[in-house]
């Protein structure tokens, strides 16, 4: 909701509870162990691109674009996120989504835009999105957002749009 924006979509599905959706979640917890099994975070920041105020031009080169997210809770393991290929909504869930997502260039691409390697908590951390920003902007009807996802076990936790706005 910052500065009118009303287009930031974000929830987390989990395979430990496979029905249930976590739309109104203030935090999404990346995760992967034996006891919550795999959880992802599912982001979007739709109507991005075209012209007049509060968007991006289609026609200015991209240099480069970061997804800046406040972490809550840190981990040791690495969290990597991919471009989403296959439509979701705030009120997904593992089941609706097919036991979850794939990287497997149909759900989602199967090389991440980029990964961060043990990111701790209490402080901002940034993905470079620029591969994703840049396809977009030549096809804004492809922007499905992006999975995060765990590499290993300790959840890695993280703001989400229902936290409300920080500055940083």
């Amino acid at each position: 909701g910052s500065h009118g924006y009303q287009a930031a979509f974000d929830t987390e599905i989990r395979e430990s509870s496979p029905s249930t959706s976590y739309a109104d979640n203030s935090t999404i917890s990346v995760d992967y162990n034996s006891s919550t099994r795999d959880q992802q975070g599912l982001i979007r920041f739709g109507d991005i691109f075209g012209s007049g105020a509060g968007v991006l031009p289609t026609d200015q080169p991209i240099v480069k674009a970061e997804l800046v997210l406040y972490a809550t809770n840190g981990t040791y393991h690495d969290i990597s996120i991919y471009q989403m290929l296959a439509d979701w909504s705030e009120n997904s869930t593992w089941n609706t989504m097919n036991d979850g997502v794939s990287t497997d260039g149909y759900e989602a691409l199967a090389s991440a835009d980029d990964t961060l390697y043990d990111p701790g908590s209490g402080d901002y951390y940034a993905f470079d999105v620029t591969a994703s920003l840049t396809n977009w902007q030549r096809d804004p009807a492809t922007n499905k957002g992006w999975v995060l996802r765990n590499n290993g076990w300790n959840g890695w936790d993280f703001r989400t749009s229902e936290y409300g706005t920080l500055s940083r």
